[in-house]
């Protein structure tokens, strides 16, 4: 007998994959040898990271930072745990020196980015620290909710580029 969606009398549950393919992973190599293997956020894990944030949350360059940050899955093949910002800043400290930190994030936003198909390219000559920050503002902005958008506060949205 199919199964039925709770609710809907005689309307079949469309079948779906296992969550193990549905969810894809890449592991990416730091320059000091780290394996980092990263996988694509959830909206539930950004949702949850941002809440854990607080008013921090607000910054766009730090909230950028985390959610790349959250795609962070194992680190040479140990579990991460990645689920709210007093776990993101234990991962931060385990990358050191500052140089590392960004070449870490310009990483995983290039991983990102081949896993996903969607993100920011890197520019000849762009240095870690600014292709990360290109990619934490677009990775903010990817999660930004519709009524933060210009004119949804009720001012005007000219067309005109003066």
């Amino acid at each position: 007998m199919p199964r039925v969606t709770p609710g809907i009398p005689n309307k079949p549950v469309p079948e779906t994959k296992p969550l193990e393919v549905l969810v894809r992973s890449k592991d990416v190599v730091l320059t000091n040898g780290v394996v980092l293997t990263i996988q694509e956020p959830n909206a539930l894990d950004q949702i949850n990271l941002i809440k854990s944030m607080g008013d921090i949350s607000q910054n766009q360059t730090i909230l950028g930072m985390y959610t790349l940050l959250l795609s962070v899955k194992k680190w040479n093949g140990e579990p991460v745990v990645t689920s709210n910002s007093v776990f993101v800043e234990a991962l931060i400290k385990r990358f050191g020196p500052l140089s590392i930190f960004n070449e870490a994030l310009a990483t995983i936003a290039g991983g990102l980015q081949e896993l996903t198909g969607v993100g920011v390219d890197r520019q000849p000559e762009e240095t870690d620290t600014e292709y990360s920050a290109r990619v934490s503002e677009a990775q903010v902005n990817s999660f930004q909710s519709p009524s933060s958008k210009p004119g949804d506060d009720g001012s005007p949205v000219s067309d005109n580029a003066d």
